[in-house]
């Protein structure tokens, strides 16, 4: 049987393409507005308010955001827009960034050398687990994998407050997601695709928690060497799974919002 491959980010000849810049800086582009519109798809945008990073490869303190003012599934590969770190923009774009953002994500980059993507959401469930004292509960299958692997930030104001730069790369410590108290959610990653695959499992994870929790009756966790055990497992398959995953959404972009790859 036959199948029709799937389309390569890189697909596009560069001189076919709407801007000039490498492979690799196209295939982060195309990538980072798929993640866009999947959030858009899953109600996770929040109108201009929320942001999602890349860093361009290749090129230091450089990072690639959203065009303020655009909604999500209006974004696609060409109109990204990079910057520096220090708010320089570099492609004559005509959109301006979210101060907020470029100091959140810089603060990240700066803090983990690892990373390559960074998603900040303000979904209902995100809001609404940053407002409980005891956080994420590590009391189902998908939450195992943020077991003792997820950071708290307190809120103190607004994010784009550049006496407080480094807060969020340091709250965040060696792990893949955060909780901005009172505030809402960042997940990272060292693929782009795993940025928002944590992303989908954290959001999976808050959901089920706060289902069980309306029903006003105990939650029953397991045993915390179950735990330690279950999430040392998750650990070593991480790095495949998300890839795997996100191939799958990454398909599912294609069929639900086209576009992002122009």
């Amino acid at each position: 049987m036959s199948t029709t491959p799937l389309p390569s980010s890189t697909s596009t000849s560069p001189a076919a393409r709407p801007i000039a810049c490498s492979d690799a800086e196209w295939d982060t582009r195309v990538q980072l507005a798929a993640i866009y519109r999947l959030m858009q798809h899953h109600g996770w945008s929040f109108g201009l308010a929320t942001h999602i990073s890349a860093r361009v490869p290749g090129e230091a303190d450089t990072m690639l955001l959203n065009p303020y003012g655009l909604m999500f599934d209006e974004i696609k590969a060409s109109n990204l827009v990079k910057v520096r770190f220090d708010g320089t923009k570099l492609d004559g774009s005509p959109y301006r960034v979210n101060p907020a953002g470029l100091v959140l994500h810089r603060s990240v980059y700066q803090a983990r050398p690892d990373l390559v993507a960074a998603i900040h959401s303000h979904s209902e469930t995100g809001i609404a687990i940053s407002m409980l004292e005891c956080g994420l509960l590590t009391t189902t299958q998908t939450a195992v994998r943020f077991h003792e692997r997820i950071a708290y930030l307190d809120f103190d104001g607004a994010v784009d407050n550049l006496d407080h730069d480094e807060q969020v790369g340091e709250a965040l410590g060696p792990h893949m997601a955060l909780i901005l108290r009172n505030h809402g959610l960042v997940t990272v990653g060292r693929t782009l695709g795993e940025s928002f695959v944590v992303m989908v499992y954290l959001e999976q994870s808050i959901g089920a928690q706060l289902k069980a929790q309306s029903t006003g009756t105990p939650l029953k966790p397991p045993p915390k060497h179950v735990l330690d055990t279950a999430a040392a497992m998750r650990d070593k398959r991480n790095e495949q799974n998300n890839e795997n995953n996100w191939q799958a959404w990454l398909r599912l972009a294609d069929r639900v919002s086209p576009g992002f790859r122009e």
